[in-house]
């Protein structure tokens, strides 16, 4: 943060609206935005706010002589910080984290060795490090980005892409969310190489510890698609707390509590059965609303059968099997998905 500036007049609370954080934004424009201590945020705004601020485009507004307002845009480098993951926190206050607030503002973990530190650079401590850091940021605040922002307009465009290019070719092959997410470290990794003679760091170690932020975060996050993993943790979560509890009613019986989800029979397939598994039939409306909470449940169905917890009938045309004189449902094979230990948690 000391490269922008000082940090008490950079940094702001989490505590504020939606609507305050876009003007802060605006105000902020082409630079850096930094929101401190995540835990004084209302859920509901860091959801909204991590679309408004970095989709960089105000909300429509009618103008109150007739029309609209004009649109307001801008583009700011967003940094939050906390005690805690955004996803953990939205989760602990029973809202949902959606893959593409989780792509715009990826979490990435600060527990090291020595606290937030891996190396203390022949300090005692780490307090002792970060003494030393206040103190110098303190004197020399705001210099590098004056620097920088000179250096930058004689930097040629292809030499900018040939060091985002180069930072990519370091990872693996990547898609979708992950890709996007590592363009933006690809970004700070060419920044901290081509500033080499202002931040005094050797060539290839900003490369490194970008490259180890990114990977940390990757480490979380890429077993699948976020969307994917999200389907199977809810299944997942939904079955353990009611596949052998009163949800679920014997498969022949007329009885049913007022919390029904479905039934549970023995499986007719052979294997299955030997194995102890049981077909769960699961009503669709707690399957699509209460399981999956509105998510496309095509998208969901395919996700589920793709990993075989999920059956599908032979016509292949539909998911839900008929129960004779009971409507149509979701069938689960087994109370776990299969190979539950594959690391999608």
């Amino acid at each position: 943060m000391s490269v922008y500036g000082s940090s008490n007049a950079l940094k702001a609370a989490w505590r504020g609206t939606d609507l305050g954080f876009s003007n802060l934004a605006l105000a902020r424009n082409d630079g850096l935005l930094v929101l401190d201590e995540i835990g004084e945020a209302h859920p509901k705004t860091i959801s909204k706010t991590a679309y408004s601020v970095i989709n960089g485009k105000s909300k429509t507004q009618g103008a109150k002589d007739g029309g609209n307002r004009a649109a307001q845009e801008w583009r700011v480098l967003l940094f939050s910080t906390g005690e805690y993951a955004l996803k953990n926190y939205m989760e602990r206050a029973g809202e949902t984290w959606e893959a593409g607030q989780n792509v715009r503002l990826p979490s990435i973990p600060a527990a090291t060795l020595h606290g937030i530190y891996e190396n203390l650079h022949g300090f005692p401590n780490g307090a002792a490090l970060s003494d030393h850091l206040k103190a110098a940021a303190q004197k020399y605040h705001g210099t590098a980005i004056r620097a920088w922002a000179a250096k930058l307009q004689t930097i040629p465009a292809d030499t900018v892409r040939a060091a985002l290019a180069a930072f990519l070719a370091t990872l693996p092959d990547l898609d979708g969310q992950a890709c996007r997410v590592a363009r933006r470290f690809a970004l700070a990794a060419a920044a901290l190489e081509l500033s080499a003679e202002i931040t005094g760091l050797p060539a290839g170690i900003g490369t490194a510890g970008i490259k180890q932020c990114f990977e940390d975060w990757f480490a979380a996050n890429s077993a699948g698609k976020y969307e994917d993993r999200q389907i199977i943790r809810n299944m997942t979560a939904f079955m353990q707390q009611h596949a052998h509890g009163l949800r679920f009613s014997d498969w022949n019986t007329e009885c049913t509590n007022k919390d029904h989800a479905g039934y549970r029979r023995p499986s007719p397939d052979a294997a299955a059965n030997a194995a102890g598994m049981d077909e769960y039939w699961i009503i669709p409306f707690v399957f699509e609303e209460e399981i999956m909470q509105g998510a496309d449940k095509e998208k969901a169905c395919t996700v589920l059968h793709g990993i075989g917890w999920l059956a599908k009938p032979q016509d292949g045309r539909r998911w839900k099997f008929q129960k004779r004189g009971k409507g149509r449902f979701y069938v689960l094979i087994g109370a776990e998905p299969p190979d539950s230990d594959d690391g999608q948690e």
